[in-house]
C-alpha cells in the first residue's frame, strides 16, 4: 500500500550521509563480511552442500543485511536493499538458533544412545563454524535490528512469506527426493508431517510478533 511504501522511503531517506553513525558502519561492514568470508571458506573445506541449508541460507542474508545496512548512508540502491532483506534475515536468524537449540539438538541426544556418538556430536556442535551459525548469529541480528528498529510492513510479510514457500518446496521437490535428508523432521514421508509443517508457520509468525513486540515499532499494512 501507499502507507507501507511511504513508512520505507522514509526510513531510506532517513540514512543520509548528513548525520552518518560511522561506528554503526563500519561494525556493519566488518559483520557482514566477516560473514561472507565465513561461508567461503566453509564451501572450500567442506564442498557446495551448506549453502542449499536453511541456515547457511540464513547466515548469507544476515551477511548481505550487515553489508547493505553499512552501505545504506552512501548509495539508495543500498539502503533499500537493507530494508527488503531486513526482516527476512531476522526471522531466519530466530528459527535457526530456536529450532537447532529447542529441537534438532535435543532430538539427536535423545535419539542416539551411543555415548561416543553423543560426545561426537557435541564437540562438533560446538566448533567454530557451528557456534557461529547456531548461537553467535542470534544476537549479532538482535542488535543489527534493535540499534535500527522499523515497523512490520506488508511488504515485509509477502517477501518472508514468499521466501519461506520457495525453501519449503525446494526442500520437498528437491532435496527430499534425492535423499537429502537435511532436516529430517521435515521430510514429507511421515504421517505427522503437516504437524510439524503448522508449528513451523507457527514458530516464524510468534518469531515475527515477538521482535515486533520487543522493538515496540507496531505494523502497517
Amino acid at each position: 500500500s501507499g502507507a507501507q511504501r511511504e513508512l520505507m522511503a522514509a526510513t531510506v531517506s532517513d540514512q543520509s550521509t548528513e548525520d552518518v553513525n560511522w561506528i554503526s558502519v563500519v561494525l556493519r561492514a566488518v559483520g557482514g563480511s566477516y560473514g561472507l568470508l565465513l561461508l567461503v571458506g566453509m564451501l572450500k573445506k567442506v564442498g557446495w552442500w551448506p549453502i542449499v541449508t536453511y541456515t547457511m541460507i540464513s547466515w548469507t542474508l544476515l551477511s548481505l543485511r550487515l553489508l547493505f545496512a553499512g552501505a545504506a548512508p552512501f548509495s539508495v540502491v543500498a539502503a533499500w536493499a537493507s530494508e527488503l532483506v531486513r526482516y527476512i534475515a531476522l526471522l531466519q536468524t530466530t528459527v535457526v538458533v530456536v529450532v537447532w537449540w529447542l529441537v534438532i539438538v535435543p532430538l539427536i541426544l535423545f535419539v542416539e544412545k551411543c555415548p561416543a556418538k553423543r560426545k561426537a556430536f557435541w564437540k562438533w556442535n560446538w566448533s567454530f563454524g557451528l557456534i557461529n551459525v547456531h548461537c553467535l548469529n542470534l544476537p549479532v541480528a538482535a542488535v543489527d535490528f534493535l540499534s535500527s528498529p522499523r515497523a512490520l510492513t506488508g511488504m515485509d510479510c509477502w517477501i518472508v512469506g514468499a521466501v519461506t514457500l520457495a525453501y519449503m518446496l525446494f526442500y520437498t521437490l528437491v532435496l527430499d527426493r534425492r535423499g537429502i535428508f537435511l532436516y529430517f523432521m521435515f521430510t514429507p514421508r511421515t504421517h505427522w508431517c503437516c504437524v510439524v509443517y503448522v508449528a513451523a508457520l507457527v514458530l516464524m509468525a510468534g518469531s515475527l510478533w515477538a521482535w515486533v513486540w520487543i522493538s515496540g515499532c507496531g505494523f502497517t499494512w
